[in-house]
Order: C-alpha cells, then sequence, then structure tokens
C-alpha cells in the first residue's frame, strides 16, 4: 500500500460516509486510517467521527501475522503500533481504546458490535432532540 493509496481511500470512505450520514446511515470504517490524513479531508457535512483503537502487544502481534504468513516488513513495521494513540490525540478525535491481546475474534467483534449500538442509540437521541429544536 502507498500513502497515496491510503490517503484516495480515507477521501473516498468518508465521502461514502457523508452521503450514508444524510440518509441517516452510520458507517463503520475497518483497518487503519490515519487520524491525520481523516482531518486533512473532513468536510462541515461529514458526520462526527470516532476511533476504536484496538491495542496488541509485540510478540502476540508478531504470531498473530506469522499465523496469517504476512510479510517480514509488515511483522518488523511496528510504527502504528506505538504511535496510533499519539496520532489520535494530536488529531484531538474521540476514540475508545481496547486491548485485544488475549480476546479471540469472537470477543473483539461482540465488543465493536456493542460499542457501535451504543454509539448509534446516542446519536439517535442526539437527532430526535436536534430535531425538535427545529
Amino acid at each position: 500500500f502507498t500513502e497515496t493509496w491510503a490517503k484516495e481511500t480515507t477521501k473516498r470512505v468518508l465521502k461514502i460516509a457523508t452521503e450514508n450520514a444524510k440518509k441517516e446511515i452510520s458507517t463503520v470504517i475497518i483497518g487503519l486510517i490515519k487520524p491525520q490524513s481523516v482531518k486533512q479531508f473532513v468536510t462541515q457535512e461529514t458526520p462526527p467521527i470516532k476511533f476504536c483503537l484496538l491495542q496488541i502487544n509485540v510478540k502476540e502481534r508478531e504470531k498473530r501475522l506469522k499465523e496469517r504468513r504476512a510479510s517480514k516488513e509488515l511483522i518488523e513495521d511496528t510504527e502504528e503500533l506505538f504511535k496510533l494513540g499519539q496520532w489520535l490525540k494530536e488529531a484531538k478525535y474521540r476514540y475508545t481504546k481496547l486491548n485485544v491481546t488475549y480476546s479471540s475474534p469472537k470477543e473483539i467483534a461482540n465488543f465493536l458490535i456493542k460499542w457501535i449500538k451504543r454509539d448509534s442509540k446516542y446519536n439517535e437521541k442526539r437527532n430526535r432532540i436536534n430535531k425538535r429544536k427545529k
């Protein structure tokens, strides 16, 4: 993946999220999206953005990547592992942290579903309040 590809992908998914928000549909973007790129492409129409930072210790990350037959370069590239939390703080985004070191994929999925539903309920309540004010 190149930096250009990452930025174009970020721009495209933010556009989709904006279109979905107009239809009152939430959008979940899964994967690594750098907060700096998000900031670069956010417009006034972009819905509120929240991140969920999945944290894992280095040894478990390496084990899981080897099981997936990841390249040596990917396994050794730990920049995002250590800097993403810092980048989120610098970009001033709200985020939830979840340590997934000892969690199964099913446990992680269950947490994410609850997190999304909880956030959706908050947004529904906020939208009802805003509609009453109009």
